[in-house]
């Protein structure tokens, strides 16, 4: 920890606040999972860009209408006379209808809708995993903890029966060497837990501890129009 800091071995490091809860319920999961299109920035992105999209895309269509336009002429001439009118001019798309460019728009907007479809649903699949990862580590670790204490009161035994010179050191040392190991794994093992708890609130956009299961609505890919 202090390495990380970049601090000396020796300096004082006192941690304040509870440690990081590793342990979001199933609950706490399924209501971000069911908010995550509002968490997200890169969702939220994919939306707003989705809905641009749509404003240029009407713009197209309406670029198949007849364009009229309406002006006001002044000018005057070296007698000094004026002459006002006005001016009308009327475009009529007659050829194409500007069907390539609302193709285009078109393809643009789907492929936005699809970007964001798959990013939701890869989300989705990679949350799946994580979650079944904490279920397997949960359970490893349980097992692994369950194992360390029983070496550790044979590590005790095996102390008192060397100090009484019941028992030769080597065979004292291989047992004080596999309860280490077990304390070693154990930590190992709460390492990738909270990495991967870690990895599950960054995916799911935020601390799911803040997140209390209350009612909000979840929001849905936006809809892909013909």
């Amino acid at each position: 920890m202090r390495l990380l800091l970049g601090l000396a071995p020796s300096a004082p490091l006192r941690l304040t606040g509870a440690p990081f809860p590793a342990a979001p319920t199933r609950a706490q999961v399924r209501h971000a999972l069911a908010v995550l299109p509002q968490r997200r920035p890169d969702l939220l992105a994919l939306q707003r860009g989705y809905r641009a999209q749509e404003a240029t895309l009407r713009g197209a269509i309406l670029a198949q209408l007849p364009a009229i336009t309406l002006g006001f002429s002044r000018t005057r001439d070296t007698s000094n006379v004026y002459t006002r009118g006005f001016t009308l001019g009327i475009s009529l798309p007659l050829f194409n209808r500007n069907r390539g460019q609302i193709g285009i728009q078109k393809a643009t907007r789907r492929q936005l809708h699809d970007d964001y479809a798959a990013r939701l649903l890869q989300a989705r699949s990679d949350m799946l995993q994580l979650q079944a990862d904490l279920v397997s580590l949960r359970t490893q670790f349980h097992t692994l903890a369950r194992h360390a204490r029983r070496l550790d009161a044979a590590r005790r035994a095996a102390q008192h029966a060397w100090q009484a010179r019941l028992l030769d050191w080597p065979t004292y040392l291989a047992t004080r060497t596999g309860a280490l190991q077990a304390d070693l794994q154990l930590d190992t093992l709460r390492q990738q837990y909270a990495r991967q708890s870690i990895a599950l609130e960054t995916l799911l956009g935020g601390d799911w501890t803040r997140l209390d299961g209350s009612s909000v609505a979840a929001a849905t890919p936006p809809e892909r129009r013909p």
